[in-house]
């Protein structure tokens, strides 16, 4: 009867190692589970600065592509008035030639 209670004790201390060492392992892996997290943390912050950063970037490139498009409107109005004051005083510069020619001629 002692032979089978000391068995019986070497078994359960047995399971016992074998518990405790399934409890380190499950505590090492929760410790690198949470080392990961953290680190996935730290990397989505600079993943949301950076993104942040290209936001403020893609705003203000669209600011100067709007004023850009506004000097460009305003750039094409401009020539436009030029080109009707132009063909305007080659008309009025042509009246004065015709009126010239006829004034000579009478």
């Amino acid at each position: 009867a002692a032979a089978a209670a000391f068995g019986i004790a070497d078994s359960r201390k047995e399971q016992l190692l074998v518990s405790g060492g399934k409890i380190r392992r499950a505590h090492e892996q929760a410790h690198e589970a949470a080392r990961i997290a953290l680190q996935t943390e730290i990397t989505s912050g600079a993943v949301l600065s950076s993104l942040n950063e290209q936001r403020d970037v893609i705003m203000r490139v669209g600011d100067h592509v709007s004023n850009i498009n506004n000097s460009v409107t305003g750039a094409g109005q401009v020539l436009n008035q030029m080109r009707r004051r132009s063909v305007l005083k080659k008309a009025a510069l042509w009246a004065m030639v015709i009126l010239l020619v006829v004034t000579i001629i009478v």
